[in-house]
């Protein structure tokens, strides 16, 4: 079946639930919006739309080791979010709290085993986390970040070019500051995550079936 693009979205969807949260908690701005202010903007929305992921992904069951284990939001590379996570409302998800892990980027990582170029240590904190943000810093690293994590049921998500190719879950379209996302439906199901048909029908882009 391969790729199929989405068609526009409807007025009740995700995608303008996410950007509500972020962009009317910021003050408004007037004229032209500086670069700054469009990147910032952009970090808020997408911190949004990670914590709508995890409330319209389902893990499968014994991904936590007890009722009191939070939702781990893996930061991996060189942060872009600055404050965006304080700015939305609701902390709690499913009935769990975030927890935000900012984790160094690949080149920032001793290696510990210098024949596979691997650190063992960073390796696990990767697979401890149930969401991980892949940085436009980590591009070159991706599709290693990607292995890392493979069997550990972390949804993967990225903001670079060729994320879904390499076997990320979900991808930010490079480019776009509205949150504009695609999905490896197959990448998902690999890792023993469901997700939601609302998620998916205001998708740009899904690739399901992928020989």
């Amino acid at each position: 079946m391969g790729h199929r693009k989405r068609p526009a979205r409807p007025r009740g969807s995700l995608r303008l639930l996410a950007v509500a949260a972020t962009v009317c908690a910021a003050c408004p701005l007037s004229g032209k919006e500086s670069d700054e202010a469009v990147r910032n903007r952009e970090y808020r929305i997408k911190a949004a739309f990670l914590y709508n992921f995890i409330r319209t992904v389902d893990w499968p069951e014994g991904r936590f080791a007890d009722s009191n284990e939070p939702w781990v939001i893996g930061i991996v590379g060189k942060d872009p979010f600055g404050d965006a996570f304080g700015r939305v409302p609701d902390k709690a998800v499913k009935g769990r709290q975030v927890v935000i892990k900012r984790l160094p980027g690949v080149r920032d990582t001793p290696v510990s085993d210098p024949q596979n170029g691997t650190c063992a240590a960073h390796t696990d904190a990767l697979r401890r986390c149930h969401l991980l943000f892949v940085c436009r810093s980590e591009q070159a690293s991706a599709p290693g970040l990607v292995q890392a994590v493979a069997g550990a049921s972390v949804l993967t998500v990225g903001e670079v070019q060729g994320f879904l190719e390499c076997g990320g879950c979900i991808n930010f379209i490079p480019g776009a500051d509205k949150g504009d996302f695609e999905i490896n439906l197959d990448a998902c199901k690999r890792a023993q995550l469901e997700v939601s048909s609302k998620l998916i029908r205001i998708a740009q882009r899904v690739i399901q079936g992928k020989k």
